[in-house]
């Protein structure tokens, strides 16, 4: 049990630093276009609001691009 939650909590930390890394040095468009590819199943079933969010955009700044 131990052995299983100290994975989980590895890939979690993993993917919150890719997160953050990614929202500091990348930009607006190319956060998009990832967000695009990774969560390509779910992409067009989500309304742009909660897109925008995720990426740490406003509606409107998510519209430009």
């Amino acid at each position: 049990m131990e052995r299983h939650a100290r994975l989980t909590i590895g890939r979690v930390f993993s993917h919150l630093v890719e997160r953050i890394t990614c929202m500091r040095f990348t930009s607006n468009k190319d956060r998009y276009l990832n967000f695009q590819i990774i969560h390509s199943v779910i992409f067009h079933r989500i309304p742009m609001g909660m897109v925008a969010s995720y990426l740490g955009v406003t509606q409107e700044t998510l519209s430009r691009v």
